[in-house]
């Protein structure tokens, strides 16, 4: 994945780039994959954070030693399973005008079936509740979305607010730190940006139940009651929405033709969030888009079970180890 990152950043058009690397002990080749790059391409640069100081958790404190080092005036973090059309950058910078952070939700790259068939589930939930106009306005502090995968930083008022420091513990950094930042009266802008940047976040169902279950599990420990009752008011809005279909039809009568259209919208939502945000992984642009997005829209049934059963597990983990993401838990101990 990082090698595929590292070529699309080396192909932006953007004239003055620094590429800074955070390899966060990987035990993988990404540190030889990186030094290769760095030694074709002298604006990338390998930086390795020294061993995790107390309070911080891994990504954030990654994050904070790679924008200590960097120099531009402008903070731009990606994640490294994305890849950038070559226009990115410029896009971002133009986008952001006065601003002091922009924030891209980026495509998402859909291999396997249970990222085909769960992805849209989740999505499906976020997309209807996203209002750009609120996000953006300063009256609304917490309507402002985060998005580690493309997130663009005036560097000044990153660092006034003492950036990634500032959440150091906090598992959602990115929502977070968007958030801090707006309360302090920074410029927000949020765009939609499938043909930008693609992300291919899980690989397997394994990946894709660890992964959405500890994105749903905030795990705070001075908190897990209000957690625990926010996660479960969800589970039951979540069931109720989807399985309301399947209660009219055995309910009988004229009680299926309600049913028919629920189950209709649901299917139709899906399709539209596969055909939006929703490609095959591949190495160009403009992305290739999912094949048979109804088809797989008609599993949708299949998606919201295991996404309830995904809820459910992110209750688990609130009351018990908390979740993990590599190895590492993942506790906070602060809210956004």
């Amino acid at each position: 994945m990082i090698g595929r990152l590292l070529d699309s950043l080396r192909a932006q058009t953007w004239p003055d780039l620094e590429i800074l690397v955070a390899d966060d002990h990987s035990s993988d080749r990404t540190g030889d994959i990186v030094d290769e790059h760095a030694a074709r391409d002298r604006r990338v640069r390998r930086i390795v954070p020294p061993t995790l100081p107390p309070g911080w958790l891994g990504k954030n404190h990654a994050l904070h030693v790679v924008s200590e080092v960097a120099t531009g005036d402008l903070l731009l973090f990606v994640d490294a399973d994305t890849v950038h059309h070559p226009e990115a950058i410029a896009v971002a910078v133009a986008a952001l005008a006065d601003a002091d952070v922009l924030v891209a939700l980026s495509g998402q790259e859909l291999g396997s079936w249970a990222e085909k068939v769960v992805s849209p589930y989740f999505w499906s939930l976020v997309l209807p509740a996203i209002s750009i106009a609120a996000a953006e306005d300063p009256e609304k502090p917490n309507e402002a979305m985060g998005n580690g995968q493309f997130a663009l930083y005036r560097a000044s008022a990153y660092r006034s607010l003492a950036g990634h420091a500032s959440v150091r513990d906090v598992v959602v950094e990115d929502v977070s730190l968007v958030r801090r930042m707006k309360a302090a009266g920074a410029r927000y802008r949020l765009i939609v940006a499938p043909a930008l940047t693609r992300t291919r976040m899980y690989r397997s169902f394994g990946e894709v139940w660890r992964g959405f279950s500890k994105n749903v599990a905030v795990v705070r420990p001075d908190h897990r009651l209000g957690d625990t009752a926010t996660t479960s008011l969800v589970i039951s809005l979540v069931a109720l929405a989807e399985l309301g279909p399947f209660v009219a039809f055995a309910a009988g009568g004229w009680c299926w033709l309600p049913g028919a259209l629920h189950l209709t919208a649901l299917v139709w939502l899906r399709s539209a969030v596969l055909r939006r945000m929703g490609s095959t992984p591949a190495e160009g642009w403009p992305p290739t888009p999912v094949p048979y997005p109804l088809a797989w829209a008609l599993l949708q049934p299949i998606g919201a079970v295991l996404g309830v059963f995904i809820f459910v597990n992110a209750l688990r983990l609130q009351w018990t180890r908390g979740a993990e993401w590599k190895g590492r838990a993942l506790t906070a101990s602060r809210p956004l």
